[in-house]
């Protein structure tokens, strides 16, 4: 399995950082997750195709999780995308996601490839399985219901936490992880905390609590992008493993 950081800044995004979003490939098949920003330009620089886009999960209909969405939509039929893509989010925001792919005439595109929208429960939900592959989805704690997601396969696992506060949903789902990705969107030292969001620190608690081998810090504020090392530093002074900020369209194979 490969993972692919398409972003990684929190709303406000910087000069080298988009919001953020990832994206699995999974036997050939892209499992996108939230979509700000331009998703196929992204891919095709990391020589990605983006007509595998198979899944995409939106988190929640928070702006920099969705806005990409119409485009993706438009620039896949353009490029003669003809297979089905199921978008997966919570139930209370499949209204939204509707008409946001409606207010631009995109379901009554001559040609569109099917377009499926499936309600998840705020819940542990396994939505869908592929070859190996099993994606659950979990809620977690921020303003707006919320959820993130876990990737199972081969006895390896890779978590997502999407943006919430430190929660037990998390740490349960993220048990023995290889890879856990959490939000810092704060920094206990440089920002202080902030509700709905975690800071570096929070991160690495969950990530040493739940026995992870490696943390990503993604969802980054502002104010953390000229501080790295120090929002490193602040993982590390409670985890044991190895913690990494992964730049925009890195690549990690499993």
């Amino acid at each position: 399995m490969k993972l692919l950081f398409l972003g990684t800044a929190s709303a406000i995004p910087g000069k080298d950082r988009d919001n953020t979003s990832v994206a699995f490939d999974l036997n050939g098949e892209i499992l996108l997750v939230d979509c700000p920003g331009s998703v196929i330009q992204k891919l095709l620089k990391a020589n990605w195709n983006p007509l595998k886009i198979k899944n995409v999960l939106i988190s929640h209909a928070h702006t920099d999780h969705v806005y990409g969405l119409p485009s993706l939509i438009h620039v896949l039929w353009l490029m003669g995308k003809k297979d089905e893509m199921e978008i997966y989010t919570p139930s209370v925001h499949v209204e939204s996601i509707e008409k946001l792919i409606n207010s631009l005439g995109l379901f009554e595109k001559e040609g569109m490839f099917p377009i499926v929208i499936e309600g998840i429960p705020l819940e542990d939900k396994l939505i869908f399985k592929i070859e190996g592959f099993s994606i659950t989805t979990f809620p977690v704690k921020h303003p707006l219901p919320n959820v993130g997601v876990a990737v199972t396969f081969e006895n390896k696992k890779v978590v997502y936490s999407s943006d919430t506060e430190p929660c037990d949903n998390v740490l349960k789902h993220a048990k023995g992880a290889d890879i856990l990705i959490h939000e810092s969107n704060e920094s206990l030292y440089i920002t202080g905390g902030r509700e709905g969001h975690s800071t570096a620190h929070d991160a690495g608690r969950i990530a040493q609590e739940s026995n992870v081998k490696t943390l990503y810090l993604v969802h980054l504020g502002p104010s953390l992008f000229d501080r790295i090392d120090d929002v490193i530093k602040e993982a590390k002074e409670v985890f044991e493993g190895e913690v990494i900020i992964p730049k925009d369209l890195e690549e990690v194979l499993l």
